[in-house]
C-alpha cells in the first residue's frame, strides 16, 4: 500500500458519490449526500494530507507545543469524520429503503447504524434484505468497522488517542527526569515565563517519531502514525466505494421499477 493507491481509491469513491447524487430521488437522502458525505469526504482527504506532511524523514527534532497540537487536532478529526461519513451512508440507506420505519434524525436515530453491535442490529439485518450486496460489504468490512469504533469513541468520550511530540530514549531518561523535576518546582501563576522556558527545555529532549498512543484500561498500545492513518484511509475509501456503489444500484433498480410501473 502506498499514497498513490490510497489517492486513486479516493478518486473512485468521489466518482461513485457523484453517481449517487445523480441517481438518488430521495430529498432526505440527498441532503445527507450534499451536506454530510461531500464535506466529510473532503475533510478526510485534507486531514490525511496534513498528517502526511507533518513529518520530514530528515528532521527528528521534537515538535513544539503548537505543532504537536495541530497534528493531534487533524488526527482526531480524521477519525471523527470517518465515523461521521459512515453514519451519513447509513442515513442515505435509511431514506432510500425505509429500513427502520419512522426513523429520523430526531426519532429512533440510534437505530440507524452500520456498525456491528453487541446486541442484534435490526437496521443491518433489515438492510441486508434490501440488496444482497449489502450483506457481502458489511461482512467483509465488519472487523475494520469495529476497529474504527474502538479508535474514534475514546476521542469523544474517554481518553483520546494521542501523537506525542517526542520520544525519550533510554540514554536521555535521566536528563528528562531532571528537567521534569525542575519544572514541577515552578509555580506557573507566579513565574509564567520561567515555567514556559523550563517546559520548552524539557520538550527539547528526545526526538520526534510519528506515533499514535492508545490508552487502554491497563496498558498502552502504540502504532506508527503514517501506517495507521494510511491503512484506515485505504479501508475507508474501499468501504465508501463499495457501499456507495451498492446504493447507486439500489437507486437505479428502484427507478427502473418505478418506470415499469408507470408504463403499465
Amino acid at each position: 500500500m502506498n499514497e498513490s493507491d490510497v489517492d486513486q481509491l479516493k478518486q473512485r469513491a468521489h466518482g461513485a458519490l457523484g453517481s449517487l447524487e445523480t441517481a438518488c430521488r430521495s430529498e432526505m437522502a440527498s441532503r445527507h449526500i450534499r451536506q454530510g458525505l461531500r464535506p466529510r469526504f473532503l475533510y478526510i482527504q485534507e486531514c490525511l494530507i496534513y498528517i502526511r506532511g507533518a513529518h520530514s524523514p530528515h528532521d527528528h527534532s521534537p515538535k513544539d507545543r503548537i505543532a504537536n497540537c495541530h497534528i493531534n487536532i487533524y488526527l482526531h478529526y480524521f477519525y471523527i469524520c470517518i465515523r461521521g461519513a459512515i453514519d451519513n451512508m447509513a442515513w442515505v440507506a435509511q431514506h432510500i429503503h425505509n429500513v427502520v420505519p419512522d426513523a429520523s434524525e430526531s426519532r429512533k436515530q440510534s437505530c440507524v447504524n452500520l456498525f456491528p453491535a453487541k446486541s442484534d442490529n435490526d437496521f443491518r439485518k433489515n438492510l441486508k434484505g434490501r440488496n444482497p450486496k449489502y450483506v457481502e460489504i458489511l461482512d467483509k468490512f465488519d472487523p475494520w468497522l469495529k476497529e474504527i469504533c474502538d479508535f474514534r469513541n475514546p476521542i469523544a468520550h474517554q481518553i483520546p488517542i494521542y501523537s506525542p511530540p517526542s520520544v525519550v530514549p533510554d540514554t536521555d531518561q535521566k536528563k528528562w527526569m531532571d528537567a521534569n523535576n525542575q519544572l514541577s518546582q515552578i509555580d506557573y501563576a507566579q513565574s509564567p515565563d520561567l515555567y514556559m522556558n523550563k517546559l520548552r527545555e524539557r520538550s527539547s529532549i528526545g526526538k520526534y517519531i510519528p506515533l499514535i498512543v492508545v490508552s487502554q484500561s491497563n496498558h498502552m498500545e502504540i502504532y506508527k502514525l503514517r501506517d495507521c492513518t494510511e491503512r484506515d484511509a485505504m479501508q475507508f475509501w474501499s468501504f465508501a466505494l463499495e457501499f456507495v456503489t451498492a446504493l447507486v444500484a439500489s437507486c437505479n433498480d428502484s427507478s427502473t421499477a418505478s418506470d415499469g410501473d408507470s408504463e403499465s
